[in-house]
């Protein structure tokens, strides 16, 4: 943003990023870094794709366990690089969207001991599908990354 020249306000002059204060290079374009790669876009894109997998699940008539399995793997593979406590609240968004739409009608929630068992499960769930997902992209990056260093000789 810039100050006019003439008169009082600000202008948009489009050199402007999500990003802070970071170098710019060329014509004003920021560096490789998107805003896909801010944590709170990354959580906002995961549960667009469970909103989307519920869907696809509940048109289909799949039972409260199938939709719940089904959609801690998508939760947990969606938050495979974010941190382990929002994979963890994106389980507890899976088992929502399960309780309150597979299981109950209308998005109504119940606390009942199973509720609260398959809870504490999808939160876990999602967890552990995201880091073993993070581990095996790290493997393949890795492998891919010497495999390159060696062809390169």
């Amino acid at each position: 943003m810039r100050k006019p020249s003439t008169g009082s306000g600000v202008l948009f002059d489009g050199a402007m990023s999500t990003l802070g204060s970071q170098p710019r290079t060329g014509r004003g374009v920021p560096p490789a870094s998107r805003m896909r790669e801010e944590p709170g876009i990354r959580w906002s894109i995961a549960n667009g794709l469970l909103l989307f997998v519920a869907m696809v699940l509940i048109a289909a008539g799949a039972g409260a366990l199938v939709a719940d399995t089904v959609l801690v793997v998508v939760a947990g593979l969606a938050c495979a690089a974010l941190p382990r406590t929002v994979a963890a609240v994106t389980g507890i968004v899976a088992w929502a969207w399960a309780t309150g739409f597979a299981e109950n009608r209308y998005g109504v929630l119940t606390s009942s001991v199973g509720d609260l068992t398959r809870l504490a499960a999808s939160a876990a769930g999602a967890v552990l599908v995201a880091a073993l997902s993070r581990r095996l992209l790290g493997a393949v990056a890795a492998h891919w990354s010497g495999a390159q260093r060696a062809s390169s000789r």
